[in-house]
């Protein structure tokens, strides 16, 4: 095995993928080694679209708890 391949999700996507693992680190206590940086710059380079914050409310009136990564409060 030479090289490490790096992977990385569609432009796309980065911000969602971003506001997900924040959540779960924040909320759930995960471990997240060096990744921080990395999320918090794909957060704010890809802002949530409306679709992700339309969906962010069918879960919230679902589950009675927001992701505030989504809903811009963090």
């Amino acid at each position: 095995m030479g090289k490490k391949a790096i992977v990385e999700p569609r432009d796309e996507i980065k911000g969602q993928v971003a506001r997900s693992l924040l959540y779960m680190i924040h909320y759930y206590d995960l471990p997240h080694k060096d990744m921080l940086p990395l999320l918090i710059k794909w957060h704010t380079e890809y802002p949530p679209t409306l679709a992700e914050i339309e969906r962010q409310d069918r879960i919230e009136a679902i589950q009675g708890r927001t992701n505030e990564f989504v809903k811009g409060n963090i």
